[in-house]
């Protein structure tokens, strides 16, 4: 089962490490979703949604698929934006609450997803960058590959380690 989550809005809990993700019209919404707090596996892709260059959270728990759509600006409050890509790289969440009630504090509709294995969400998302990486210095003509290309790129310019 494939459900598809579109976040209009982005909080963290800093403490502990928990990504929240608002989409008051995701198709979970239509699920019945018996738990609150999962285990899952996790693989980043990118593509086009609304004609915007998104990362791609593909994140899988049993037969349940979920993609979690990350435009690179989304809002965290009603009047302010923030790079979801930045929050992701900076912040290094550890777990996802993904949040589909009418409200953002609607926690009788959320799903808090956990990442086991070797794979954890951060590993998962360097492996996805060095590919595209890759990608891009092969000489794809992909827009996508070299948007997320020159975001890193220029990321790893201004941030030397």
């Amino acid at each position: 089962m494939l459900n598809r989550v579109h976040p209009v809005a982005l909080g963290r809990d800093q403490s502990e490490k928990e990504l929240h993700l608002w989409d008051p019209d995701s198709d979970l919404n239509d699920q019945d979703i018996q738990e609150s707090s999962v285990k899952g596996d996790c693989r980043w892709g990118a593509g086009l949604v609304d004609n915007e260059t998104a990362l791609i959270l593909y994140i899988f728990h049993g037969e349940r698929t979920i993609e979690v759509y990350f435009p690179q600006i989304v809002a965290v409050g009603p009047d302010r934006e923030m790079n979801s890509w930045d929050v992701l790289l900076t912040m290094k969440p550890e777990s996802i609450v993904l949040v589909y009630g009418e409200q953002p504090t609607d926690r009788d509709k959320w799903l808090h997803v956990r990442f086991e294995n070797e794979t954890t969400l951060l590993s998962s998302l360097e492996e996805f960058v060095e590919q595209t990486l890759k990608l891009h210095r092969e000489g794809s003509e992909d827009p996508v590959v070299a948007e997320i290309s020159q975001y890193f790129l220029n990321l790893e310019q201004s941030n030397p380690s």
